[in-house]
């Protein structure tokens, strides 16, 4: 469940574990995760706040924090037979026969894990909200789709295990100020398969110039302007202090 938030509330859920936040249930062998999906355009007028609200999610050790783009990798190959092979019935994709084929590549996964990417495959596969490019149709997206499904990155892959699902959510923070490369169709796949999984995301762009907007249908996320755009600012990284204050505090809360 993505939840609709102001740009103050962001900062209040994601300190939130799960099971605290509002419609978390567990019901019927489903877990429903309430998560943030935002973007964040320009930068405050007080940037000290905004540098240290920044830091406060990024820097947290359940957080992975994204500087290059793209940070996906493309595929090649033609999944589409798998895709067809994968549905069942009811026209869906079935997590079980994607588990049991020779393209699944996360069978070293713990199977509860497993079963959790497969059902994120396919939820995003049922309703694309990826926009379609040139002569799409919406076959082909969701094929796209699975196809990127197939290809997390090992780092993305190592937050998700992270995930217990009712405790602390894991966080991806994307800081796109322009010089670090482009965002691009995959990464955009990917945030929607993080998304439906139940991992939180953030998004800055200062300059406030779209990126996931050329991609994603935007009543997924939420949109936060904030006072002003700021063209070509560089990551500014938490001082020393900072860091060895938050890591005390965190030994001292364990």
């Amino acid at each position: 469940i993505t939840l609709k938030t102001t740009y103050d509330e962001l900062f209040l859920l994601t300190k939130e574990i799960a099971m605290i936040r509002p419609d978390f249930e567990v019901k019927n062998g489903i877990v429903k995760i309430p998560t943030v999906f935002a973007k964040v355009q320009g930068v405050s007028r007080n940037r000290k706040e905004y540098w240290d609200r920044l830091h406060a999610v990024a820097e947290n050790e359940d957080s992975l924090l994204i500087k290059q783009f793209p940070f996906s990798s493309s595929v090649n190959n033609d999944f589409r037979f798998h895709y067809r092979d994968a549905l069942g019935r009811n026209g869906l994709l079935q997590p079980e026969k994607m588990l049991q084929s020779n393209y699944w590549r996360y069978s070293h996964l713990p199977t509860g894990l497993q079963m959790g990417i497969g059902h994120a495959i396919r939820n995003i596969c049922a309703k694309p909200a990826l926009k379609p490019i040139y002569h799409e149709t919406a076959d082909d997206v969701k094929i796209y789709l699975f196809t990127q499904g197939m290809q997390i990155p090992p780092n993305i892959l190592k937050l998700i295990q992270t995930f217990d699902y009712s405790q602390t959510v894991p966080k991806l923070i994307l800081y796109n100020n322009e010089l670090n490369g482009t965002m691009t169709r995959t990464d955009a796949a990917l945030l929607l398969l993080l998304n439906q999984f139940g991992i939180d995301i953030i998004l800055y762009n200062p300059p406030g110039h779209n990126d996931i907007e050329n991609f994603v249908d935007d009543y997924l996320y939420d949109t936060h302007w904030l006072e002003d755009v700021v063209f070509d600012l560089e990551y500014r990284e938490p001082s020393l202090v900072k860091r060895i204050f938050r890591n005390g505090l965190k030994k001292f809360s364990q």
